[in-house]
C-alpha cells in the first residue's frame, strides 16, 4: 500500500470510529429519557467522549490521531476519553477494532457494524490523557501502556499512597 493509500485508509477509520462512538454516546444519552428533547448542558459538555492521542501526553495540542495498527495488521486501536462529573475525573477507554471487519464495513461489502472490544477503562483526576504511550507487542495479541488509575495503594508503613 502506497503512504497516499495508508493515509486515506487511516482517516477511513478514524472517521468510522468517530461515528461509531458518536452512535456508543447517542444510544447511551438517549436511554435514559427517548422523548425529552433539552439543550446542550454543560454536564454534557464534560461527559462528552472524544479521541485522545494514544502516543503522546498531550490534550488538545495534537491533531486528531490516527488509529494504533497491530504489527500483523489484524487490529486496530483508538482511545477515547470523557468526563465523569460526579467523580471529578477523567475516564479513558482502550477500543480494539477488527480491521478486516472495518474495511468490510466502510466499503459497503458487510452490512454487519464493526463491534469494537473495549480492552481496558481506567480513571484518574487528571489535566492530561488518563491512558498513554500505547505499544503493540511484536505478537500482536498484547499491548503495553501507561495509564493514571483513582486506585489507593497502601504504602509499607501503612500509609495511603494516592
Amino acid at each position: 500500500m502506497t503512504q497516499l493509500g495508508r493515509l486515506r485508509a487511516i482517516k477511513r477509520y478514524t472517521l468510522l470510529a468517530v461515528c461509531l462512538t458518536s452512535l456508543l454516546v447517542f444510544a447511551a444519552s438517549s436511554s435514559n429519557s427517548p422523548n425529552a428533547l433539552r439543550s446542550f448542558s454543560v454536564t454534557d459538555s464534560i461527559e462528552i467522549s472524544y479521541f485522545v492521542n494514544p502516543v503522546l501526553w498531550s490534550v488538545n495540542q495534537d491533531p486528531p490521531t490516527a488509529p494504533l495498527f497491530s504489527p500483523d495488521g489484524r487490529w486496530f486501536l483508538v482511545v477515547s476519553q470523557r468526563g465523569v462529573l460526579k467523580e471529578n475525573s477523567l475516564e479513558s477507554t482502550i477500543w480494539m477494532f477488527d480491521h478486516k471487519a472495518v474495511s468490510a464495513f466502510v466499503s459497503g461489502n458487510s452490512t454487519v457494524r464493526p463491534d469494537p472490544k473495549a480492552v481496558v477503562t481506567m480513571s484518574a483526576t487528571s489535566n492530561t490523557p488518563v491512558i498513554c504511550d500505547i505499544q503493540w507487542l511484536a505478537d500482536s495479541r498484547r499491548i503495553a501502556f501507561l495509564a493514571k488509575d483513582l486506585t489507593f495503594f497502601q504504602g509499607n508503613n501503612g500509609s495511603t499512597i494516592h
